[in-house]
């Protein structure tokens, strides 16, 4: 997603982002995994922002 911006734009993205980094696939992937669980068998129709605070609300 980033691939196309040079360093001081990524640079600059980065410090909109309350953790101060992108995200990791893992942690994707860790969010998936939990969905697809019986762990979550009662979740149902919600949104699950994974953008390190980015759109808190």
């Amino acid at each position: 997603m980033l691939q196309k911006l040079s360093e001081e734009q990524i640079k600059e993205y980065l410090q909109s982002i309350p953790l101060g980094r992108l995200g990791e696939p893992e942690e994707i992937g860790e969010i998936i995994a939990f969905l697809a669980s019986d762990h979550a068998g009662y979740i149902t129709g919600s949104l699950i922002p994974i953008d390190g605070g980015l759109y808190m609300g």
